[in-house]
């Protein structure tokens, strides 16, 4: 199923003139990089949504963050029930869609309801319901006595609380009118806005990482992801850490297709490797770092590696 859900997600995005990339062969919070001129998108696939690691979410909202990126999660149930069309639910915090939804937000057709804990939720349109019973010349306690509802709640929907699908349906009916919101989740958290010493450290357990940020580099370090920090504010950088030849290439085919996708350079530190280059990304050893001064020293070398053939 997943298999299946991945290839089809693909082909959605490719479709819809995004730029992605793949790492589902990792074990990155995330499986495709999806990036158009005016969104990207870092998206993981269940089969069961369940499956979401806490671990995994938070290192999703770091990467939000860091690369004013927007995370999803596709699948198709969870242990209890299957998702459906039209809906929005959430893991940990990280919106969950199922392929038919996914598909109707990239036709800008967004979802409008809600899953929360076991009910479905929409946003109202607050403006036009209150106009509409202004127009009326109704009180809210002659409106909410004909719809059935408390006035307390007909008064707080009006202040923009979202509500129950079926209490929603039964206002549309009694002003004739359409109220219900596409629901807003893109961008939407229900933590706390990450502070940004929690997004950039000051202190490395890798000495070549430590070297990089002594240079004057802000980076936030990842666990799980393709690759293992990006600068800030300077021009955007991606970082893998090398040891072995063929862990040095296959973390250089996912710097490739993490750069490309993302619109930054990337750069290999390894301690025992002399190649200065591979897969066109160049190799940044530790005797070269010894010989950096500066943060733009660094990008200088990397401009000059990535020239070489």
């Amino acid at each position: 199923m997943r298999q299946e859900l991945l290839a089809r997600a693909l082909s959605l995005l490719e479709r819809h003139g995004f730029r992605v990339a793949t790492f589902y062969h990792t074990n990155s919070c995330f499986d495709l990089i999806a990036r158009s001129p005016n969104l990207t998108l870092l998206v993981k696939v269940f089969g069961n949504i369940d499956a979401l690691r806490p671990e995994h979410a938070t290192e999703l909202r770091k990467l939000e963050k860091i690369f004013n990126a927007e995370a999803l999660i596709l699948g198709e149930k969870t242990k209890a029930f299957s998702l459906q069309r039209g809906m929005v639910y959430e893991r940990h915090d990280i919106p969950v869609l199922n392929l038919g939804s996914f598909a109707d937000l990239l036709d800008e057709r967004a979802p409008y309801i809600k899953y929360y804990k076991g009910k479905s939720i929409v946003e109202l349109d607050a403006d036009a319901m209150r106009r509409k019973r202004e127009e009326a010349g109704k009180p809210l306690s002659e409106v909410a006595e004909q719809v059935g509802l408390a006035k307390e709640s007909l008064h707080r929907f009006e202040a923009g609380a979202s509500t129950s699908l079926d209490t929603a349906r039964k206002l549309e009916a009694y002003f004739k009118c359409t109220l219900i919101k596409q629901a807003n989740f893109l961008g939407e958290t229900g933590h706390e806005p990450i502070p940004e010493r929690e997004l950039f450290s000051e202190h490395f357990e890798d000495e070549l990482l430590q070297k990089i940020h002594d240079l004057g580099l802000k980076l936030a370090e990842f666990h799980r992801a393709p690759f293992d920090a990006f600068t800030q504010p300077s021009e955007g950088l991606l970082i893998s850490l090398g040891h072995k030849k063929a862990d040095i290439q296959r973390k250089a085919l996912d710097l490739g297709k993490s750069g490309e996708t993302l619109a930054a350079h990337a750069v290999i530190l390894a301690k025992e490797f002399k190649a200065r280059k591979v897969e066109d990304i160049p190799v940044i050893g530790e005797e070269d770092l010894e010989t950096l001064h500066k943060a733009k020293d660094l990008l200088k070398l990397i401009r000059e590696r990535e020239k070489l053939r």
